[in-house]
């Protein structure tokens, strides 16, 4: 089957109302859509329409604004699917993707098996307050950035690669120091990855409608920002349904990632078999009002927690740096079942936090909730 990334480039960015057919299309080089026309792209339906992508060129269908501020031009996507072809490579850093982009709606899409890398040779050196993350006997390469560092069940954003021992996180490290730790460095895998940038600006005032995602690492990755202003915000997810099922439960899987400089985000889509349900990093006045749930065998921890720890899970995981940059957020699910916390924060991530686990089964989880570590 030919290569349609490139008529597919031309077509889009044409702008207007495109609609594809059904059946399936080759994308492995990717498709790059910077109109300022504004889009209308729709398949015939979810299951009938499938671009099918093996990461040549690590995404699969981008929306990327050029210009120096976000675009107002409108994008709207619909009735079809992207899947990652790649397998255990994890080739596809993201399926679906929109830099700097204001009013988009995407419904009726699924995005899957986008699996992801995991990098966990050598060691590492974290110390509590600081940026800076130290490896050794690592061999870390560019492409492992955006994405997260995984230490004993936690995670935190990684914003670079500095060098091959070396990696910068967008938040200081909030857990205890740790010399030459075990670790978990993982990248890729998005299916739906938002961004802003701190130079051009937001990605913001969308709707997202009936996504789903299956086998991915990350199934919404709101990328943060180590500094600036500029990320992603007024975004509200509806329905659908993210995670794994049988024969997919990825390690350190996410169901939806909010980073630093994220705002006023709602998540309401259920989540089935991932380690973390939603995580909040440095971002401000987010809802998470969704269903998550686990069920054994329960997804994989790396590194060292191995696949039976269910403590090691968290239902929602807040985290802040300074009062100023992680408040007012609501966290009020509908259901927190079989994951090792239900709900857990840490102090500097307190500011107004309002927190009601009392929807969450108490017999399903090992905690309810914990409280500022």
């Amino acid at each position: 089957m030919s290569d349609q990334s490139a008529a597919l480039t031309v077509l889009l960015n044409q702008g207007g109302k495109v609609v594809l057919p059904a059946g399936i299309q080759t994308i492995d080089q990717g498709v790059i859509v910077s109109t300022s026309k504004g889009l209308n792209l729709s398949g015939q339906s979810m299951s009938t329409t499938i671009l099918e992508c093996n990461g040549s060129a690590g995404f699969a269908l981008w929306f990327k604004n050029v210009l120096a501020t976000q675009a107002d031009v409108g994008i709207d996507i619909s009735d079809l699917t992207i899947r990652d072809t790649s397998g255990t490579a994890g080739a596809c850093d993201s399926l679906l993707r929109i830099t700097q982009f204001n009013d988009f709606n995407v419904s009726r899409v699924n995005l899957s098996n986008a699996k992801g890398r995991h990098y966990s040779f050598g060691a590492v050196t974290v110390t509590q307050g600081s940026t800076q993350v130290q490896g050794f006997n690592t061999n870390w390469s560019g492409n492992m950035a955006p994405g997260h560092l995984w230490i004993a069940g936690y995670p935190q954003e990684v914003a670079a690669i500095t060098a091959i021992d070396k990696l910068t996180l967008c938040t200081p490290w909030q857990r205890g120091s740790g010399v030459k730790v075990p670790y978990s460095l993982d990248s890729g895998g998005a299916g739906l990855l938002l961004e802003g940038t701190s130079v051009g600006g937001c990605t913001q005032y969308g709707t997202v409608d009936d996504l789903k995602g299956f086998g991915n690492r990350v199934g919404v990755f709101c990328q943060g920002r180590p500094s600036g202003g500029a990320g992603v915000s007024a975004v509200q997810f509806r329905g659908g349904r993210m995670g794994g099922f049988g024969g997919i439960r990825l390690a350190n899987s996410i169901g939806a990632w909010f980073g630093s400089h994220s705002d006023t985000c709602q998540w309401d889509v259920p989540v089935n078999n991932v380690v973390l349900g939603a995580g909040i990093e440095d971002g401000h006045q987010h809802t998470i009002i969704n269903r998550a749930e686990n069920d054994p065998p329960y997804c994989p921890v790396f590194p060292g927690d191995g696949s039976a720890t269910q403590a090691a899970t968290k239902g929602v995981l807040v985290i802040g740096s300074a009062t100023g940059k992680c408040f007012a957020n609501y966290i009020f699910p509908q259901s927190v079942y079989g994951f090792g916390n239900g709900v857990e924060w840490n102090n500097l991530a307190a500011a107004d936090l309002t927190v009601d686990a009392s929807r969450s089964p108490a017999f399903g989880n090992i905690n309810r909730t914990v409280g500022p570590l």
